[in-house]
């Protein structure tokens, strides 16, 4: 459940103001020790991707990918400079939309259990 919305609050923060610095991996050009450093690089273009193609199963999975494109970018760069605060600024924007995508979910859960769980109208046979 949740696919669809979890895919359109991608969208949103990756056309938010401070993810352009994250939406392609980091040029080794720019910086040829970025490997060294980070481990396990992730980029907005690649949760974008899985969004679209539906990949994630849960927004813990995204969630989980947006914060490793966040805390990559903290642990590379220097605190304060311009990466770094980009880095803070789309952390803050996905931390509220995510509270409020796991919000939707929760109702859209809880409102499939809820008719799962109701009695079924036996159909009356016609004479």
């Amino acid at each position: 459940e949740g696919k669809e919305e979890i895919r359109k609050v991608v969208e949103k923060i990756v056309s938010h103001s401070s993810a352009e610095d994250f939406l392609e991996p980091v040029s080794l050009k720019i910086a040829p020790d970025y490997l060294d450093v980070i481990k396990k690089p992730m980029d907005l273009g690649q949760v974008r991707d899985k969004a679209n193609d539906l990949k994630y199963q849960t927004c813990r999975a995204v969630k989980r990918d947006i914060d490793l494109v966040i805390s990559n970018a903290l642990q590379y760069n220097l605190e304060g400079d311009d990466v770094s605060k980009a880095a803070l600024s789309l952390q803050k924007h996905s931390d509220q939309l995510f509270t409020k995508l796991e919000s939707t979910i929760a109702k859209i859960e809880a409102n499939r259990d809820a008719e799962a769980a109701a009695p079924k109208e036996k159909a009356t046979p016609k004479e």
